[in-house]
């Protein structure tokens, strides 16, 4: 008697793995309100993505590496800071008003946070409302990052937020400032 061998074939599918947050602008891991999120960007691929704007890429000395990506949704209205102040690495933070590749930068990485990490906050957000959250390294880093986003909400926004309404200064001397509820305007004077 002869022995019996079988031949079977196994096809098998291989999925990047990229820790929490999408690894494109296409696919951004869904989240909402208020709280805190952990992103990792191992294994994640460089996208290049900047929402249309002068300001994100320049968050970065080179744009979108190894970035992950959240879609954001606000369940109420008001001033919202986006920040990665719970970590020790300063990840670049970019925030896109809208959802997907086609949502358009709205503040980019502009007021960093202790120890490492970095904040943006937007103003006059209402629930409903989609953005898209972009983490990325700073400079190629072979080694990557997990962290946390954090997401607050807060008092109303400052009265002199926007470049077309300064907080008019006279004389010499100490003038008090508080960017803390200001918004990322995005402003870079023409440049």
């Amino acid at each position: 008697m002869r022995p019996l061998h079988l031949l079977v074939t196994v096809t098998l599918g291989v999925t990047p793995v990229f820790g929490q947050g999408g690894d494109t602008c296409a696919i951004a891991a869904p989240i909402s309100g208020t709280g805190q999120w952990t992103y990792s960007n191992v294994g994640a691929t460089s996208s290049g993505f900047t929402g249309a704007s002068a300001a994100c890429n320049a968050t970065s000395l080179n744009t979108g590496l190894q970035d992950v990506f959240f879609q954001w949704t606000a369940t109420t209205n008001g001033v919202f800071d986006f920040n990665t102040c719970q970590g020790n690495y300063n990840m670049a933070l970019d925030v896109h008003a809208g959802s997907g590749c086609s949502a358009v930068c709205v503040g980019a990485n502009s007021a960093p946070c202790c120890p490492g990490g970095a904040r943006v906050v937007v103003g006059n957000v209402t629930a409903g409302d989609t953005f898209l959250i972009q983490l990325s390294e700073w400079t190629f880093n072979p080694f990557m990052h997990t962290g946390v986003l954090e997401i607050t909400d807060g008092p109303g926004i400052v009265t002199n937020d926007d470049c077309s309404a300064p907080l008019p200064l006279l004389g010499t001397g100490s003038f008090p400032l508080d960017r803390r509820r200001a918004s990322t305007s995005g402003f870079v004077g023409g440049n």
